[in-house]
C-alpha cells in the first residue's frame, strides 16, 4: 500500500478510536408543572466540571411569576454528580440532589415533576456492583394526600436499577441493594413526582452511590468452615457426654 494510503488509514483509525471513547459527561435537571396546559417546563444542563471535576447545579430556580409560565409556583433545586465516576471530592460514582424545594402559592393542587440526570458513568471497574441510596423528605406537610407523591432513584444503560419510596415514607438510613450486573456505561436519574396542595410546601433530597459488590467467599472456603464447625461440635458433644458420666 502506498505511504499516503497508510497515513490515511492511520488517521481514520485514530478518528474512530476518539469517537468510541467520547463521553457526554453532564448533569441536567428538568422541572415540569404537569397541571398546566401546555406544561410549564424549565431545564438546566451543566456539561463543564468544576475545580474538583464534579458537575454542579447550584440553586436553579423558577417562578413565581405574576403570569404564566410558573404563575404562583416557586421551585428551587440543586444537585451534584461526578461522571464518569471519580473526582477530588469522591472516588465513588454518585448523584446527589440535595436541594429540592417547591412552594405552591396558588389556590389549586399542582402536580410537579423534577428529574435529575447524570451521564455517562464508566466506573467502578467491576462486573458486579451495589447501589447505595437514601431517599427522604425534609418537609412533606404540603403534599396533597389524595395523590401519590414519590421519590425514585434509577440507573439505565449498562446498569439497570430502580427504587421508589413514598414521599412521606423516606429513608432514615442508607439502603444497599443486592449485587447487580454491570455491563457497560450507565446513567443515573433521580425523579421527584410531587403533588402539592394549595399553599403547600414540599422539600426533599436523594443521594445514590455505586460501589463494587463485596466478593462472595469461595465455595471451598465455605465448605472448610462448615466442616470445622461440624468437628468442633462433635468434640464438644463428646466432652459433654464424658462429663455427665463422672
Amino acid at each position: 500500500m502506498p505511504r499516503v494510503g497508510l497515513i490515511f488509514l492511520a488517521c481514520l483509525l485514530v478518528a474512530v478510536n476518539v469517537t468510541t471513547r467520547a463521553r457526554a459527561n453532564s448533569i441536567s435537571v428538568t422541572v415540569t408543572d404537569l397541571s398546566t396546559s401546555p406544561n410549564d417546563t424549565a431545564t438546566q444542563t451543566v456539561s463543564t466540571p468544576d475545580f474538583a471535576s464534579d458537575f454542579d447545579i447550584n440553586s436553579f430556580s423558577v417562578g413565581p411569576n405574576p403570569s404564566a409560565p410558573w404563575k404562583n409556583l416557586s421551585v428551587i433545586v440543586g444537585g451534584k454528580a461526578n461522571p464518569p465516576g471519580t473526582s477530588l471530592s469522591s472516588s465513588i460514582p454518585y448523584l446527589d440532589s440535595s436541594e429540592v424545594g417547591v412552594n405552591n402559592t396558588s389556590s389549586t393542587t399542582h402536580h410537579i415533576q423534577i428529574v435529575f440526570t447524570a451521564e455517562t458513568f464508566d466506573l467502578p471497574a467491576a462486573t458486579s456492583v451495589q447501589i447505595v441510596t437514601k431517599l427522604n423528605s425534609d418537609d412533606f406537610t404540603g403534599m396533597d394526600l389524595s395523590q401519590a407523591s414519590t421519590l425514585t432513584a434509577s440507573t439505565t444503560g449498562g446498569l439497570i436499577f430502580s427504587r421508589q419510596v413514598a414521599l412521606q415514607s423516606g429513608d432514615s438510613a442508607n439502603v444497599t441493594s443486592a449485587p447487580i450486573a454491570l455491563s457497560g456505561d450507565y446513567s443515573m436519574t433521580e425523579t421527584y413526582d410531587l403533588w402539592l396542595k394549595a399553599g403547600g410546601t414540599v422539600k426533599g433530597q436523594m443521594v445514590m452511590n455505586v460501589v463494587a459488590a463485596a466478593p462472595e467467599p469461595p465455595a471451598i472456603g465455605l465448605a472448610i468452615v462448615a466442616l470445622g464447625g461440624l468437628f468442633s461440635g462433635r468434640r464438644l458433644l463428646r466432652r459433654s457426654s464424658s462429663g455427665s458420666n463422672l
